[in-house]
């Protein structure tokens, strides 16, 4: 006799790649060398550069991008003394833009996690916005890279989701 209180609940990976998704927005993302050529694979210790591509229909406020690394991956965080200088100046030669104009017109805030990089802004103009940043492979393995999610964060019925990656990172 009594109640009997339970809870349920189900966790689950997808067998296969997830494709993109776009509900407003359209992301794309791309990890290639640090000359542009797309990535196959990538020996440990060595970096790589994540392109984060957005695409708006319409001006949009107050948007979030979550960019979840692939286990074997770190985000390189440019405001850490250890960093190399010199590859960061690569980085915004490689983009076209650095200073005061690139904060101006895209994500203003940025966040490195341990397993994710999230972009902040709060407007963006139509057009195409882009975002690169610096990763450092560790772990040996072939890891899956989860999509990258955009969402206006008052209207998390206008979002998009890139496509899953596969990863390889070779000795």
């Amino acid at each position: 006799q009594g109640r009997l209180y339970y809870q349920a609940r189900l966790s689950y990976a997808p067998k296969k790649e997830m494709a993109a998704i776009d509900q407003g927005f359209s992301v794309v993302k791309d990890i290639t060398t640090l000359d542009g050529k797309p990535l196959e694979s990538i020996r440990a210790g060595m970096l790589a550069v994540v392109t984060l591509r957005v695409i708006l229909p319409q001006e949009s406020l107050f948007v979030v991008l979550e960019d979840p690394l692939p286990a074997g991956f770190e985000a390189v965080n440019p405001t850490f003394l250890t960093e190399s200088e010199e590859q960061q100046k690569q980085l915004e030669v490689l983009s076209g833009s650095s200073g005061w104009w690139r904060w101006w017109q895209g994500f203003n805030h940025i966040e490195m996690h341990d397993d994710r990089v999230l972009l902040f802004a709060d407007s963006l103009t139509p057009g195409i916005h882009s975002h690169r940043y610096l990763v450092r492979a560790l772990t040996y393995g072939t890891f899956s890279a989860p999509g990258s999610k955009i969402e206006e964060m008052y209207l998390p019925e206008v979002f998009g989701r890139s496509k899953e990656l596969t990863i390889k990172i070779v000795k």
